[in-house]
């Protein structure tokens, strides 16, 4: 496509997106329907599930034990292979900034549990799933905590415990609707949160990778291609494999 046409496709596209800001403020989307406190239409469609668990204290008990075990696992095992394998300190700024941002939202917003809340303690401790009633609903860390080690799994190459990590991710966000431990929103939230810091942890890992301990891109990003997958040229030559190599081109 040549540079006029893109130009006048991107000139179109403006058109779109502007006409559709003005239909958003003639026609508003916020209903004249009054509301108390909440309504959130994700748990008015588990509502059945929400009673089957309150009716089946044992299953419930058993899932959510089970939910976070698998939730611990892949937390540690994330640890154990940052530990040993990674690099960059991105997971650790992203998991920093996640939790910081939680205890924020805990100091300055509450709202009232929803209505058939089940999360209660299932008698088995969790080093990552917090349990019991509360008013801190936002967001739901765990989730972000669980959308950050499936980026860094993914990130790492660690496709396995990546697709393991994902359906942990998903049982969980399902289970705690189902048993009212957060509402939609905190979920969606959560998701949001943990990918924004899993990104601001990419660019501010820098200044700990390069600044403190003098790391090469190589060195930080192990996992990042190095050939052309068909010719196998080395695509990256402008980048330097070690600390010393790059102090000696630096000396020239």
């Amino acid at each position: 496509m040549s540079q006029t046409k893109q130009k006048v496709f991107k000139g179109f596209l403006v058109c779109i997106i502007l006409g559709i800001f003005v239909v958003i403020n003639l026609f508003p989307t916020m209903t004249l329907k009054k509301v108390e406190c909440m309504e959130d239409y994700a748990q008015d469609v588990t509502v059945n599930l929400n009673t089957y668990l309150g009716a089946n204290i044992e299953t419930k008990k058993a899932l959510m034990i089970t939910s976070s075990i698998s939730c611990d696992i892949v937390t540690l095992a994330m640890f154990i292979v940052w530990t040993v394998y990674g690099r960059s300190w991105r997971f650790p700024i992203a998991i920093v900034f996640v939790y910081l941002l939680k205890l924020i939202t805990n100091a300055l917003f509450k709202i009232r549990y929803p209505e058939g809340f089940l999360w209660e303690y299932p008698g088995f401790y969790s080093l990552t799933v917090p349990y019991g009633m509360s008013n801190n609903f936002h967001f739901t860390v765990h989730v972000a905590l669980l959308l950050v080690i499936f980026q860094e799994f993914r990130s790492m190459k660690y496709f396995k415990t990546q697709l393991l990590t994902f359906v942990v991710l998903v049982t969980q966000s399902f289970l705690i609707l189902c048993c009212r431990g957060a509402y939609s929103i905190d979920l969606f939230a959560a998701l949001i949160f943990g990918h924004f810091f899993w990104v601001l942890g990419n660019q501010l890992s820098y200044w700990i990778d390069v600044r403190v301990f003098g790391l090469t891109f190589q060195e930080r990003f192990p996992e990042f291609q190095k050939e052309c997958t068909n010719c196998r040229y080395p695509i990256n030559k402008w980048t330097r494999n070690s600390v010393a190599e790059l102090k000696a081109y630096r000396a020239d």
